[in-house]
Formats: structure tokens, sequence, C-alpha cells
């Protein structure tokens, strides 16, 4: 191949030549500038705003440079134009989510009302999500993968009180590190989360609470929209009311209560009346022994005295052999009396409650009933002759006073034994008791007695202006209104002496002993004397007795 030398390749080669050899001859002259080649290893990928923070993260910039050595501009030469710098972006993957924000939204609360549970899932597979309220701190947390920035080797840190980066600095193609941080956030899915309510590495569960109440002074203020009254739903039982005063500020409580007296059923099935409650058994009195002694002592001697006045009005009329209607009635009020007391005088009580105890409580029983019948016989008598009913020995013959006077206690105590057998006497005496059912069995019938006697004495008193009849015997009716008035006065007596005697026995209490020994002692004289000054043989024989006794004082 032939090479040929044209006259410009000879003069550019005189010219090289020249400068080689005299480089002193080119200054004086005008070069213009140009570039150097760029370099080919590029930076460390830095935040923008903060050239001494390495970003791994959020985006950065990675810059490479150039000089304008190629030639430099000499003389009036031209500068080279553009920068000597060119940026590029570098680290534009997403930052790590903080572990919070890897999770959805909590879910409702499960419950309508009342407690419940709260899900939230981890999110995996695609998600482009903005988290709510979180805004404001988008940039921060894209540009500041760790607390404190690293710096590039041989940097130092910026100065203290420095501004700080601004949140959203511009990328070229307009794009920001806002949008940055919300690029799609890629998470493998490791299975679905699971229908159970339990936790697992794909969801958390939390419990929750949607009832809302503001106390019992304020009933009617809690959350109506999603929590009725659960009165309005919830049907008590018939005979009960609902209501929720008991509900508390995170729990309903709703309360069925009874009413019109009843009580609730164990299982809170319906309203009952309640059972009969078992009464508590009442203590057994007791007294020391040295007052045992004396209160027994005195109740003998109160028995004892009623049975020395009433012995000797019997013996006296015996002695005259007076056995009129009117005197049979008297002297069986005076024996049942009597027998009454004898059966005091036995102490026979025990634990367990021996037999001989409770055939005296059934003595003393059936002979107060017989007093008391016969009072009513004796002002049934009075009253037929005051009241000019018959003319003479009274309603009843003898022989009909004796059978209802001692035929109806016998009726009566016979029925109460039918039921109250068992309590007749008692462990510490053999008197009435007063705690059972026999109480009535034993009071009743004589308080009736009592205030039919009491009506008829004072029928009598309002019809002694009756005229009396034809051959009426003036003698039974002077001795029925002696009776009228001497009856007022021992039936309230003999009736104190029973009750007293009934409560000093079972209250086991030293004054109501006394009260009785008094007491008897006045039954006894007060019948002994009226009894005797009632009848006009005897009344007669008083007489001659207390003349023979004045004249001899004179």
């Amino acid at each position: 191949m032939e090479f040929k030398l044209t006259k410009g390749m000879t003069a550019l080669a005189l010219c090289v030549l020249n400068l080689i050899l005299f480089p002193d001859n080119v200054q004086g002259m005008d070069i213009d500038g140009n570039w150097s080649p760029w370099s080919s290893v590029k930076g460390f990928c830095v935040n923008p705003d903060n050239p001494l923070a390495l970003v791994s993260c959020g985006g950065g910039v990675m810059k490479r440079y150039r000089s304008c050595t190629n030639p430099s501009p000499q003389g009036a030469g031209a500068v080279c134009a553009g920068s000597n710098t060119d940026s590029t972006p570098c680290n534009t993957n997403p930052c790590p989510l903080p572990v919070e924000f890897m999770w959805s939204e909590w879910s409702e609360c499960s419950a309508r009302c009342g407690r419940g549970q709260q899900r939230r899932y981890k999110m995996c597979g695609g998600i482009r999500k903005r988290l709510p309220e979180m805004t404001a701190g988008h940039g921060d947390n894209a540009i500041r993968p760790t607390e404190a920035p690293v710096l590039i080797p041989g940097a130092t840190a910026p100065p203290a009180g420095a501004a700080a980066p601004a949140a959203a600095s511009s990328l070229p193609g307009g794009k920001t590190w806002i949008d940055l941080w919300e690029l799609e956030l890629s998470s493998p899915c490791i299975d679905q989360p699971p229908l159970e309510m339990k936790d697992n590495e794909n969801q958390t569960v939390r419990d929750c609470n949607t009832w809302k109440y503001y106390g019992p002074e304020q009933p009617d203020l809690w959350n109506h929209t999603n929590c009725p009254d659960p009165c309005s739903i919830y049907k008590c039982p018939k005979f009960s009311k609902c209501d929720t005063k008991l509900s508390t500020t995170e729990d309903p409580v709703l309360r069925c209560t009874c009413q019109m007296g009843t009580v609730m059923k164990s299982d809170n099935s319906s309203c009952i009346v309640p059972p009969p409650t078992t009464p508590t058994p009442r203590p057994i009195p007791t007294l020391p022994a040295a007052t045992k002694a004396v209160t027994g002592a005195v109740s003998r001697t109160a028995s004892t005295l009623i049975i020395i006045f009433l012995t000797i009005t019997i013996v006296l009329f015996l002695i005259f052999r007076i056995f009129d209607p009117h005197r049979i009635i008297q002297m069986c009020e005076e024996i049942s009396l009597l027998a009454a007391h004898i059966c005091l005088f036995p102490t026979a009580y025990a634990k367990p409650v021996p037999v001989e105890c409770r055939v005296l409580s059934i003595l003393v029983h059936y002979f107060f009933t017989v007093c008391f019948t016969f009072m009513l016989l004796e002002a049934t008598h009075m009253y037929a002759m005051v009241a000019s009913v018959v003319k003479q020995k009274g309603l009843l013959s003898t022989k009909q006073n004796l059978v209802v006077g001692w035929g109806v206690p016998a009726f009566i105590v016979l029925f109460n034994m039918c039921f109250e057998y068992e309590n007749y006497g008692a462990v510490y005496h053999c008197w009435l008791t007063m705690d059972t059912g026999l109480l009535y069995g034993q009071f009743v019938p004589i308080v009736v007695m009592v205030v039919s006697t009491f009506t008829l004495i004072e029928a009598a008193g309002a019809s002694e202006e009756y005229p009396p009849l034809k051959d009426c015997d003036e003698v039974d009716r002077t001795t029925a209104k002696i009776s009228q008035r001497t009856l007022l006065i021992i039936l309230p007596l003999v009736f104190a002496s029973f009750v007293t005697g009934a409560l000093s026995e079972y209250e086991q209490q030293v004054p109501l002993y006394g009260t009785f020994t008094i007491l008897n002692g006045v039954v006894g004289g007060t019948m002994f004397f009226f009894h005797v000054t009632s009848h006009p043989k005897t009344r007669a024989l008083v007489t001659k007795v207390t003349s023979s006794l004045c004249k001899k004082k004179k």
C-alpha cells in the first residue's frame, strides 16, 4: 500500500514538532477549554440534602465528575459549558416499614353490644397503602434508615444546630420522597389467616367492649343504638320486675326482682311464695339450783293456799248438805280448780318428756277448762234468774249442767290431743306449753268462755229492772243477783292466775312465781268468802256467827 503525505498533514506535523521543541512559543495564544471524559468510578450513594449521610434505601444519589482540562482554557479561550458533576438516582428501593405499620387496621369489635374481640392481619403480597395520620413523617421514615446517619468515611458530622433537611426533596423525574416511600411493599404470604379466634404469626387478637354505661344515676344514657335496654329483650318470670341498676361501666347486668312478697326460685326460673322458715329453737330457760328450789316451794305454797280454801268451802257445804243446782255449779268450779292445782305438785318433767309429765299437762289443761266452763254455766244460770227467763232452778237441770260442764272440756282436750299430743309437757315443766300450736288449742276456748261469761254478766245487769215472773222463787233470784257480782270479781282473778301460772313455768322467772302465789291466795280466799255468802243457809250461818262474836265483844 502506497502512503502519500498531503500538505495538511505536513503542516500539522510541523506544528506539533514546534510545540515539542519550542513550548514557549505557544504562550500568548487563545485556546478554548474542553471537558475531560467522565470519571469511571462513581461515589457513595448519599442523601442529596446531606452529602455526608449514606443512603441505603428510599432513594439517594451517586455523583461522577469531569474537569475542563481537555484542554484547559488559555488566553481568551472559552470556559467549558455545563456542570462538572452528574447525579444518578441510587438505592431507590423502599425502606422497611416499622413493625406496627406491617399490619392491617383493627377490625370492628365482634360483639355488637358488650365484650368481644378485634383482629388485624399481617399484610402480605403486593400492597400499596398509605397509613392514616403518618403523612408528615413519610420523608423522615424514607431518608433516615437509622437514628444516627452513617457518614461517608473520612467525613465529619454537620455542626450542631444545623437546619434539618426538607421532608420531601425533589428527585429526578419529578418524584418526591413520599412517592418513593409509597412504592409497593412485597412480603411473602405464609398461609391464609385462619378462621378460629387465636393468635398466630399472621394475625393478632385483642379484647374490645362496645358497652357504654353511665352509672345508676343516669341509667338511660348508655349506647342505645347498639345496646338496647336489656329488659326490653329479656323476659323476667311472672311476678318479677326487670332492672339494670347493677350494671357496671364494662358489663350490663340484668336483674329480675320478685314482687308481691314472692321470692326467686334457686334456679331463677320463677317467683314462688317463700316457704315457711324453720323457727330457731327457743333456748330452755334455766334457774340456779337454789333459785329453782325456792320457786318450786313458792309455787307449791300457792297451790296449797288455794287447795286449803277450796277444801274448806267444799266441806262446809257438804256438812250442810246443800246440793241445789246453783251450788252444784259452784262446787264443780271448786273441785276442778282444786284438782288442777293438785296436778301442779309432782315434778315429773325430764328429757325426754316422760308419759307421766304429758298426762299431768293434759289433766291441768282439762281441769282449768272445766273450771271456766262451769263459770260460764253459772253466768247462764244467773242470767236466767235475774232476767226472769225461768221461775227457779236456772235454765238447765243439774244433770244437764254436769254433762255440759265436764263433757265439753273433755271434747276440747281430746281434739287437741289428736293434733298436738307430742307438745303436751316439756323437758323442764309439766304445765301448759306456749311455743307450739297447742297454745291456740288451750287459750282460744278459754278466752271465748271468759268473754261470753262477761257478756252474760253485763246483760244480767241491764235486765234487773225486768218485772219478775209470777210465782218466781225470790230466794233463787236474790242468790243469782249476788252471784252476778261475785262472779264479776272471781272470774278475772282465776283467769289472771291461770295465765300467770302458765307464764311463770314457761319463762322460769321469779317475779312471775311471786305474782302467781299472791293471786292463788287471793283467789282461794275470794272464792271461799263469796261462795259461802252467796247461799242463804250459809249466809244465815255467817250472820249468826258474826252476831255472836259481836255480842261477846260487848
